[in-house]
């Protein structure tokens, strides 16, 4: 892994504008790959708000020098109207940011994991959580097979870090680590974002924390 877990509170200073603007995008359902609806990329229908944001989380990890990388990324708000627990997951990119934006009062956090044991069945339960986001709809209690094929898959973890639901809480963390919501809640809304690449302007050797300090005994 090459980057560090980041938490950061009241990450925005006009949090009521970022409330406002979840509330006024498009929203479309998933394809059974995520739970609930995402609204369209950022980067589309709000340009300026995307690259703030954008730069606001490259500060917290190169506060001197975030203006010397080059980055792509995605971004979009995802509201997820169901209660259960979420699948512990990889991402396919470098960084993985959740913004939490808004939520019922039992709406949960996020959970990172570590495998119990390798080789563990990664892939195996994929198709299965496809039909099965699909089949459980987007209000009410997550159905009795999802839920069970939630736990038969989160067994293979053991948690390793707990981040709770929080209002403008920012929390970043290594796209390659296992992760899962506590709680979907019912009414829960965030911001997420993944960066796809981070490398420096001029073509150098782009050092991250983990990395360089991995090198000492």
């Amino acid at each position: 892994m090459r980057w560090p877990s980041i938490i950061i509170d009241d990450f925005f200073n006009d949090f009521k504008s970022v409330v406002d603007l979840s509330n006024n995008v498009k929203y479309h359902p998933s394809d059974g790959a995520w739970p609930g609806s995402r609204s369209e990329y950022l980067s589309h229908i709000n340009r300026p708000f995307f690259e703030m944001t954008s730069y606001k989380i490259l500060q917290a990890l190169y506060p001197m020098n975030y203006q010397d990388l080059m980055w792509s990324a995605r971004m979009q708000f995802q509201k997820i109207p169901i209660s259960g627990t979420g699948f512990v997951h990889q991402d396919d990119d470098e960084l993985s940011v959740i913004i939490y934006i808004s939520g019922s009062n039992s709406a949960g956090g996020t959970n990172l994991y570590k495998p119990k044991a390798f080789p563990y069945n990664r892939d195996g339960y994929v198709n299965e959580k496809f039909k099965a986001y699909k089949k459980s709809g987007n209000k009410g209690q997550m159905k009795k097979d999802l839920s069970q094929l939630v736990n038969q898959h989160n067994s293979q973890f053991d948690c390793t870090m707990k981040v709770n639901f929080l209002p403008n809480r920012m929390f970043a963390f290594d796209c390659n680590q296992q992760h899962a919501a506590q709680e979907f809640g019912g009414e829960r809304c965030i911001l997420i974002a993944f960066f796809e690449e981070i490398r420096m302007r001029n073509g150098s050797n782009l050092k991250t924390a983990v990395r360089e300090c991995k090198k000492w005994g």
